[in-house]
């Protein structure tokens, strides 16, 4: 994986969140916040799926704990539930956990400020 790569998965994250999370959830976001535990689903879709679930392009790991200091070309890509396995993160998690300091843009395209 490469960073342009996490990048449009992180984005496609971004817009399906704005689209399934109520908008006053997305207002409230902060720099403290954990996303998937702070937004709340719209709740009118079709099936009751978690967001963590509905708004992901592909779940992420690494043979290693995902932290900051990881190199991006570590990540790849896995198929299977993340509740299955530990170390499994979504895109935007990862994304987050490698750039910190993407946050508030994150936090500004949810609450569609840019």
């Amino acid at each position: 994986m490469n960073i342009k790569e996490l990048e449009k998965l992180a984005e496609h994250e971004i817009e399906w969140l704005c689209y399934y999370a109520r908008k006053d959830s997305r207002d409230k976001l902060t720099l403290e916040s954990n996303i998937y535990e702070d937004l709340i689903s719209i709740g009118y879709a079709k099936r009751r799926t978690e967001l963590d679930q509905r708004c992901v392009a592909e779940y992420l790991t690494a043979d290693e704990p995902i932290t900051e200091t990881l190199t991006i070309d570590k990540i790849k890509v896995v198929y299977c539930n993340r509740n299955a396995k530990k170390n499994i993160y979504t895109s935007l998690e990862v994304y987050l956990i490698l750039l910190p300091e993407k946050k508030q843009y994150v936090i500004d395209r949810l609450m569609k400020l840019i």
